[in-house]
């Protein structure tokens, strides 16, 4: 998960803000009381999306998924409790409800934050470009590879944050969502990102 000087810093930037301030602006019309919810709520909720999305892939969401997506927005918007009135609860609620109508400006949104937070790291971003990636060239990145992006491919992808990498088990066609969802946020022009997917173990 981000701690809070990490929040901070993507919430600073002018253009990770205005995107904020769009989507904001798109759940409004949904529900008018969402004019009033904090940015950082609405970070938290485009953060999640993709998790929100991997839980969809398959038709319907498991009540354990549907309470792990709600521990990591309670965390993101560093509630102690989220109640049912709650306007991030609200937003979630929105998104879930309407995700097919709203996916694409929320990966539009994330790819923003991901973008901000490789341009600060031009030596590590040609790096992660770099094709045919042996194995153990694969384990090297990954264990020098900035702390952040770690953390963010983590906190898009899984939707239990407290998984492991190396033993997450999908569904195939959730696996199929999370290399959409990469495409969407222009992850797969890194091949650190198709090792990534390779750490996945289908279920049976």
């Amino acid at each position: 998960m981000l701690n809070d000087i990490e929040i901070n810093t993507l919430l600073l930037d002018s253009v990770v803000e205005q995107k904020l301030i769009m989507v904001r602006g798109v759940l409004a019309d949904v529900n008018e009381s969402l004019q009033l919810i904090p940015i950082q709520d609405i970070l938290a909720v485009v953060l999640i999306s993709p998790a929100i999305g991997i839980a969809l892939a398959n038709g319907k969401v498991s009540i354990f998924e549907e309470l792990s997506l709600e521990h990591k927005l309670k965390f993101l918007t560093r509630r102690r409790s989220l109640a049912r009135t709650d306007l991030a609860f609200t937003a979630f609620s929105v998104v879930m409800g309407g995700f097919d109508d709203l996916e694409d400006m929320l990966y539009d949104a994330l790819k923003e934050i991901v973008n901000f937070s490789l341009n600060k790291q031009v030596e590590v971003k040609e790096l992660l470009l770099k094709e045919d990636l042996s194995q153990m060239e694969w384990n090297v990145v990954a264990m020098n590879a900035p702390y952040f992006l770690i953390k963010m491919l983590k906190l898009i992808f899984f939707i239990d944050s407290q998984s492991n990498a190396l033993e997450h088990t999908v569904l195939l066609i959730e696996l199929e969502k999370i290399k959409s969802i990469g495409q969407s946020l222009e992850l797969d022009q890194m091949p650190i990102f198709g090792k990534f997917c390779e750490s996945f173990t289908l279920k049976s």
